[in-house]
């Protein structure tokens, strides 16, 4: 009896497998190249083909990668398939989203803006920008006036008139740039000017009347100037014109104000001495004045007088009676015969005020004696 024992052991083929993972999203700042991992197994060992099916780009069997270059953003796939001794065989796909960074875009402000102001103060503009990969972007100052924080908000102080400007950059997390320059021409405002009047008119008026004064003043920002009472006699309307009523000799004073849209003034003053007509007082004749000629024809002058509190030039005119009375008040007639010689004068200022006088002369003219004759 003889026996013999073999022992036969039998290998079954497992199929081999290929697995990139899961598809996936992939964010460049440039374009360049992207290498996929992926894996295979196999139980028995014993793979003898990989290779890629589909999508542009190269395998690496040995290090088991995939790479590719994007040509631009997009979305790429790739198919990779792996081959046993057996011929049993596995694949995988794997989609992959590449983004491919685009620089932000600023908006360009206005290249200058002219702003007016009361007094040196802070301005600020916000700058902005878009990005189409949906980055958070940085602002920053590049050269120029003020500051610029993160967000793009410009500040400066304008602490004279003059022009600002600023070049502003906006980066994304790629460092891909864009630049923004503008300036602000800034005026500073300067308080009005007034024109100084006289300190004092002297004025003289025939009657209480309304006077008026026509105050003026300069802006160097060409602002609308507004007029205003301070103090003293009358008003002052927002033209600057100053009215008042002078209802007695005496002086009238005023203080006005001049003031901008800023709030910033100048002051003016002056007086006007007014003195208000007095009529004249003419000196009082006698009334009567009794004088003997020796021969008729003679012609007899009066010169009348008078005074004037204003100191005013007077005429004399003639209002009724004998003779002619000249404008400095010589009142002459002829005596042509006995009798009475009468006259009214009045004198007259310059403002038509008047007084009046009244005389008369009481002439007797001489006539020969008369001899009584003898028998």
């Amino acid at each position: 009896f003889d026996q013999d024992t073999i022992v036969i052991t039998v290998g079954v083929n497992f199929p081999p497998v290929v697995q990139f993972g899961n598809d996936t999203t992939i964010a460049q700042c440039s374009a360049g190249q992207i290498c996929l991992p992926y894996t295979v197994t196999d139980g028995n060992n014993n793979v003898t083909l990989e290779q890629l099916l589909s999508g542009t780009g190269t395998i690496d069997t040995l290090n088991n990668l995939v790479c590719f270059t994007p040509a631009s953003t997009g979305t790429y796939t790739f198919i990779v398939k792996v081959t046993d001794a057996c011929g049993a065989t596995d694949q995988d796909t794997i989609v992959v989203d590449i983004t491919v960074n685009v620089p932000p875009v600023a908006a360009n402000p206005p290249a200058s803006v002219d702003t007016f102001i009361c007094a040196p103060a802070q301005i600020c503009r916000q700058f902005s920008a878009t990005d189409v990969n949906g980055n958070g972007l940085v602002w920053a100052l590049l050269s120029g006036s003020g500051t610029v924080s993160a967000s793009g908000l410009w500040c400066f102080t304008a602490s004279v008139s003059g022009s600002y400007c600023v070049s502003a950059t906006v980066t994304d997390p790629c460092g891909a740039k864009d630049t923004v320059t503008m300036c602000y021409n800034v005026t500073i405002n300067q308080p009005p000017v007034a024109t100084n009047p006289p300190a004092s008119v002297d004025t003289s008026i025939c009657a209480p009347a309304q006077i008026c004064r026509q105050f003026s003043a300069t802006d160097p920002n060409g602002n609308g100037l507004v007029w205003a009472l301070l103090s003293g006699s009358g008003t002052v309307n927002s033209s600057g014109l100053w009215c008042f009523d002078a209802t007695a000799s005496g002086s009238y004073c005023v203080s006005a104000t001049v003031t901008d849209p800023c709030g910033a003034k100048d002051t003016v003053a002056m007086c006007y001495n007014v003195t208000i007509n007095q009529p004249p007082v003419a000196t009082n004749p006698p009334a009567s004045v009794d004088t003997s000629l020796c021969a008729s024809g003679v012609q007899i002058c009066r010169q009348f007088s008078s005074t004037d509190p204003n100191g005013n030039g007077l005429v004399w005119t003639i209002l009724s009676g004998s003779g002619t009375v000249s404008s400095t008040g010589l009142w002459c007639f002829n005596a042509n015969a006995s009798g009475n010689f009468c006259v009214v004068a009045v004198v007259a200022d310059p403002c038509g005020a008047k007084d009046t006088v009244a005389m008369c002369y009481n002439v007797t003219i001489n006539q020969p004696p008369v001899a009584t004759n003898p028998p």
